[in-house]
């Protein structure tokens, strides 16, 4: 049985290393191995291997030399691991094998390891490597375990890497929703302790920001008492319906009133159940004041200091109320949801990154991690122009008030980190506040190398099956020309040995006694059939590759025709043919008279003696526009309803009587349904009779 590799969940103190540490421990404990221990590459001029935690026989460690990139990294089965993300096991049979412990330490008598990727979503992190004394010690059911104790052990470090940064993002969200201009304050619904206020909310209050450690009951201080029902009734319905607008008063610490234009919405909070209630103010005191003076104060039309007021009304009151019923989505959006926002962004494949007016990183992703080489620790609240230079000066391009328009690229340079060039293709655009002033720029890039990878594979792709079908198309072509000429080269030794069996028959049928002309009659039944046979091979090879003649047909005019063409067959063996309902099809006239001629000379040349012979066609509604044409009699079938071949056609078992057919009836039959582009099949068993069946295009019109 596998170790229990503790969790975070098992103990919240629990960070990367005591865990990593631990589950080398574990290892030790379980009895099997001697040596247990993880590496992590490192990206510096060697790229080595270093070892952050081990357990057991950990003196191996102490001359551990290991680069996990370069000419050496495949004598290491720890370094393929990480290089290649896939299991490595190895033997050792003399102290001296590659990185073997006994190299370093011939008292050590291990035989064999196994070294294990640890891939989390940043991909191949490190590898866990595990030694025994014996050479057979990991087999299947081992490996299985220790595979699950390294994807155990990635999916742990992958939780706490994302706690972690989940920890930071909300800590920076929060700081960035301080130092925004708006006034928002958020309330906790289940302790209804008001957690957060931005500056803004500070200095509407007017009291100093040094935090905020008080409930709703404290912030309802700052309400005149003739307001503090209404609001308290507002704020519990928002926890119902979820949003609502309001007005509300605020009286300043110096005595002061202020009148506030209030959104509030519920956003997620941290529990799965619990919620918040989150308020977004503007202060629309000076426009109330300013329409006040407008309508109140004795005005004329040449009133400078009243025009004042009206272009202030303008300008600045009416667009400042304007603000006030302007969409909450995308304050919403921008300001307070960061927390949601950050895990959308961390789900998108392409590389996001945001800087403020200060040139400094608001948002990095992980597909900017994973494009770039820089972690999201060392890019979040940093100097664009340090942690990417190749981008700042786009970035700061659109963060021109005058100039601000987004910037498409389809195809750009950027330099990583480690100095690798990357194609992407860039949108870089600016970010811009509810007021509509720029307060950011945004890029969202995507790696085009594996496009173009792709590309060229398909391209290669492309090109191969161009040359296979030339060349299947060359070969089909000559197998045509060889069944033909082969087929008329045995054609002529045939009459030769028919006429002389027919001319020995005719000379010395009185010569010879009774079982000597019965060996001339099989002789010459024979000739005939082996004529026939010649005959179809000819038609067969010249089948389905003239042109098609394609036309509107009735298939019940069809199926006459064919039936007229063996009318003296059917009425010799009382065959019965019920015909169904018939469709309109789009095919060579011609050629499907004789695909129908074919299947109804092998179900005569099939039947079984005794029984009443019937054969029912019918056709149906077939997917992608085509119809679905089946012949069920009582011959013999194959055992599935798949499509098949006209090779497949002629490999069928098939029964012998006195009927002259042949087995490449139907493989005629199906080279033509072929041609057509459609599919040609059976269905159905000896005993229980078969289905032949067809498809063909639904003709679009109703004329014939």
């Amino acid at each position: 049985m596998k170790p229990r590799i503790p969790t975070p969940r098992d103990d919240s103190s629990l960070d990367e290393a005591s865990l990593i540490t631990l589950t080398c421990m574990q290892l030790i404990d379980s009895g099997k191995y001697l040596l247990a221990w993880v590496g992590v590459p490192e990206h510096d001029d060697n790229f080595s291997v270093r070892a952050v935690a081990s357990a057991g026989h950990t003196e191996y460690l102490e001359n551990l030399k290991l680069s996990w990139r370069g000419p050496n990294s495949y004598n290491s089965a720890v370094s393929v691991a990480i290089l290649l993300g896939t299991v490595q096991v190895a033997t050792y049979t003399t102290p001296s094998d590659n990185d073997g412990p006994a190299s370093n330490n011939p008292k050590l008598a291990i035989r064999s390891s196994c070294a294990l990727p640890i891939i989390t979503n940043e991909g191949v992190i490190a590898a866990l490597a595990v030694y025994a004394n014996t050479k057979d010690a990991f087999q299947t059911r081992e490996l299985i375990e220790l595979r699950a104790v390294a994807d155990d052990l990635a999916f742990e470090i992958q939780t706490l890497r994302d706690r972690k940064k989940s920890a930071g993002g909300r800590e920076l969200a929060g700081q960035s929703m301080r130092q925004t201009h708006l006034g928002i304050f958020a309330i906790d619904v289940d302790t209804t302790q008001v957690f957060l206020l931005t500056n803004e909310m500070y200095n509407i209050l007017g009291i100093s920001g040094e935090g905020w450690d008080g409930s709703i009951v404290d912030f309802l201080h700052f309400v005149p008492p003739v307001d503090r029902e209404y609001v308290e009734s507002t704020l519990r319905e928002v926890t119902t319906t979820g949003h609502s607008e309001f007005v509300l008063h605020v009286l300043r610490s110096n005595g002061e009133l202020r009148t506030l234009q209030v959104v509030a919405e519920v956003a997620p909070g941290d529990g799965e159940d619990s919620n918040q209630i989150v308020c977004t103010c503007i202060d629309v005191t000076s426009s109330l004041d300013a329409l006040e003076q407008l309508f109140l104060s004795p005005t004329t039309p040449t009133n400078e200091r009243n025009a004042d007021v009206v272009s202030g009304v303008t300008n600045t009151a009416i667009s400042s109320l304007m603000t006030v019923h302007w969409p909450s989505s995308a304050v919403r959006r921008n300001e307070v949801e960061q927390v949601v926002l950050s895990d959308i962004l961390n789900c998108l494949e392409d590389a996001i990154v945001s800087i403020d007016l200060d040139g400094r990183v608001t948002s990095w992703n992980r597909g900017a991690e994973l494009l770039y080489g820089v972690s999201y620790e060392q890019a979040f609240a940093a100097s664009v122009q340090e942690v990417l230079p190749s981008i700042a000066e786009d970035l700061f391009a659109v963060l021109n008030e005058d100039s601000a328009v987004a910037l498409e690229q389809a195809e750009v340079k950027r330099t990583r980190r480690d100095g690798q060039h990357v194609l992407v293709e860039e949108t870089i655009s600016p970010i811009r506040n509810v007021t509509g002033r720029v307060i950011g720029a945004l890029s969202r890039a995507r790696s085009l190398a594996q496009l173009k990878e792709t590309e060229r594979e398909l391209d290669s792709t492309r090109r191969e099956l161009e040359l296979r079908n030339r060349r299947l198309e060359a070969s089909n072509a000559e197998l045509e020309r060889f069944a033909f000429v082969t087929s008329r080269d045995l054609a002529e030794p045939l009459r030769a040995i028919t006429g002389m069996v027919s001319l020995l028959e005719r000379k010395y049928h009185d010569q010879l006694d009774q079982d000597a002309n019965e060996y001339l009659r099989y002789t010459t039944k024979a000739c005939g059939r082996l004529r026939a046979m010649i005959t179809n091979l000819q038609s067969f090879s010249s089948s389905g590759s003239g042109k098609l003649q394609t036309e509107t047909i009735e298939l019940v005019r069809a199926l006459d025709a064919a039936v007229s063409n063996l009318v003296l067959d059917l009425e010799h063996f009382e065959a019965e043919i019920m015909v169904g309902d018939l469709a309109l099809v789009r095919a060579d006239r011609t050629m499907l008279i004789q695909v129908f001629e074919n299947i109804l000379r092998h179900a005569l040349a099939m039947r079984e003696d005794g029984d009443k012979f019937i054969i029912e066609v019918a056709s149906t509604e077939a997917p992608n526009g085509f119809t679905k044409v089946s012949i069920s009699d009582r011959s013999t079938g194959v055992d599935d309803g798949r499509p098949v071949s006209a090779v497949q056609m002629l490999q069928r078992p098939h029964v012998r009587n006195d009927f002259s057919s042949t087995g490449i009836d139907l493989a005629i039959a199906a080279r033509i349904v072929d041609a057509h582009g459609g599919s040609f099949g059976s269905t159905g068993g000896l005993n229980d009779g078969s289905a032949i069946w067809f498809t063909l295009e639904t003709a679009k019109d109703s004329s014939a």
